[in-house]
């Protein structure tokens, strides 16, 4: 099974074409680019303010952004991963680390030894993600998740929600992109509105 799909028609069937370096849905030929450096680009084409001001500003950051964002992890993210294994053996699970940005959750999680993939919107952070922790990752909008769906038995954000405009859209594809059993942590910086929610 394949883990990506199609944001346009929710399709599962997506395949590389090579000569043109894209990704092609079967069911309703939309195309995706990916990268020279293999990052595959899953945007919806009708994209918000926020989000292109999200990229223009990691874009911009990324390299700095990831020298302060790489050290230890806060003891309270700490105790959410210990919480969120609760025993379980995460040795080879698939983990979806949304809103990634330079790699962070990703790095700090290396010694579960997880199938990580990495969601984020800069292809800065993306690939400064894969130089860091050598992670899978792709473009794409966190309220439109192009994985199948009961793929992740683990899903992470920090930091993210209170950057997106449709956040309870990203609420929601976490829950559909997650296993039945999986865990999830949250940690954001909810705004009044979002708290009232």
């Amino acid at each position: 099974m394949s883990i990506l799909r199609c944001i346009e028609c929710a399709d599962g069937s997506l395949q590389y074409d090579q000569p043109a370096n894209t990704l092609r849905c079967a069911a309703c030929d939309a195309s995706y680019e990916v990268t020279d450096d293999f990052i595959p680009v899953m945007l919806p084409s009708d994209a918000d303010e926020i989000r292109e001001a999200n990229i223009q500003i990691y874009d911009s950051i990324s390299d700095e952004y990831q020298k302060k964002k790489i050290g230890n992890p806060p003891p309270r993210l700490v105790a959410m991963f210990d919480r969120a294994a609760d025993g379980r053996e995460l040795s080879g699970l698939r983990h979806l680390d949304f809103g990634c940005g330079p790699g962070s959750i990703i790095h700090w999680l290396r010694d579960y030894d997880l199938q990580s993939i990495g969601l984020d919107v800069s292809l800065s952070n993306l690939r400064n993600t894969r130089e860091l922790t050598g992670a899978f990752v792709v473009c794409a909008d966190a309220t439109r998740m192009p994985f199948a769906s009961d793929t992740f038995g683990l899903v992470t954000e920090t930091a993210v929600l209170h950057h997106l405009n449709e956040w309870s859209n990203a609420v929601v594809e976490t829950i559909r992109v997650a296993t039945p059993e999986a865990s999830i942590v949250l940690d954001s910086e909810p705004s009044n509105r979002q708290m009232a929610i």
